[in-house]
């Protein structure tokens, strides 16, 4: 017979000193041990025995399986709710990234940073004016140049408008 180092009595024993796996659960868990911790004590004394899966004991007493079922409703629709919220808050935060990117566009568009000062934003929106203004070009060119002039404006008008200056 196979000796066996029995913990809780630190002791080897010659193969298992209970008559059967509800024994030798009942022992351990008199000596203190988890419900866990017992039943994988069983798994070796016994391994081709299954013990019976229970609920867990309530601590007040009686069946509490109802009142169990209903946290589990309530928790999961708390669950379903707060996945929902935060699947809200990820497109949000999505578009709000995409915002940003076509507002910094915008601003390299022009050849200028997010954090020029105010009046650089405007002085460089006077030169552009005055490097696109149709009434300077030859007349072949002012259709190209008044599409420009007013594409540029429009960017720097809604530049202007993101920083309240306009």
């Amino acid at each position: 017979m196979t000796r066996i180092f029995d913990m809780p009595r630190r002791q080897w024993t010659d193969g298992c000193p209970w008559s059967d796996a509800s024994s030798c659960f009942k022992y351990h868990r008199e000596q203190g041990l988890t419900a866990t911790e017992a039943r994988n004590r069983v798994r070796f004394y016994y391994p081709e025995t299954r013990l019976e899966e229970s609920p867990p004991a309530s601590p007040l007493g009686g069946d509490r399986t109802a009142e169990y079922a209903a946290r589990i409703g309530t928790l999961t629709a708390l669950l379903s709710t707060a996945e929902k919220r935060i699947r809200d808050l990820e497109a949000a935060l999505r578009a709000e990234r995409a915002r940003k990117a076509a507002d910094d566009d915008l601003w390299t568009t022009v050849g200028l940073a997010s954090s020029a000062p105010d009046c650089l934003v405007k002085a460089a929106r006077t030169a552009f004016r005055k490097a696109w203004h149709p009434d300077l070009r030859p007349p072949a060119e002012r259709a190209a140049a008044t599409r420009e002039f007013q594409r540029i404006d429009a960017i720097f008008e809604r530049l202007l408008r993101l920083r309240g200056l306009s």
